[in-house]
């Protein structure tokens, strides 16, 4: 079972998103999405994910 603080790669953010890998590389590209670079690839913490889609998801009912 994995931790919520470690660490996943973009194809794994990508299905625990339920995105296209296209998009989750286009969100990085742009900083829309809490990523940190590791070398040439991408890492993303699940806790911050979490974070962000709850952050994403307010943000979206409040313009409601």
């Amino acid at each position: 079972m994995r931790d919520k603080d470690e660490f996943i790669t973009s194809e794994e953010a990508s299905v625990y998103l339920k995105v296209n890998i296209r998009t989750i590389y286009r969100w990085t590209h742009v900083g829309e999405i809490p990523a940190m670079r590791a070398g040439r690839q991408w890492r993303f913490r699940k806790s911050e994910l979490d974070k962000w889609l709850r952050k994403r998801a307010k943000s979206r009912f409040e313009n409601k």
